[in-house]
């Protein structure tokens, strides 16, 4: 994939403060070693915990994917990349 662009691919990763219950240090280690133009974004249990209740709102379901709460925090956060690649994702995941 690097070799079609110029620049560093974009790559995300969602972890967790508490790096026992975090695949982060992980997603840092092939991240550097392909070269990408890595973004993290780190939550503490106790931000997980306060804003656990929206995306099972959102839903009208019980939390079955940990990682809604991430990412509903990150797209919220207005991160134009983040939002561009779940667009792409999921148009490309329902073709």
């Amino acid at each position: 994939m690097s070799k079609m662009t110029n620049s560093a691919i974009k790559t995300y990763s969602v972890g967790f403060y508490n790096y026992m219950y975090s695949e982060a240090p992980f997603a840092k280690i092939v991240a550097d070693h392909f070269k990408t133009d890595q973004h993290e974004l780190i939550l503490k249990e106790e931000v997980y915990a306060k804003h656990y209740e929206k995306p099972v709102f959102m839903r009208d379901s019980p939390l079955s994917e940990p990682a809604d709460v991430p990412l509903f925090l990150w797209v919220k956060s207005d991160n134009p990349d983040l939002i561009y690649y779940l667009i792409y994702f999921f148009n490309s995941f329902i073709k």
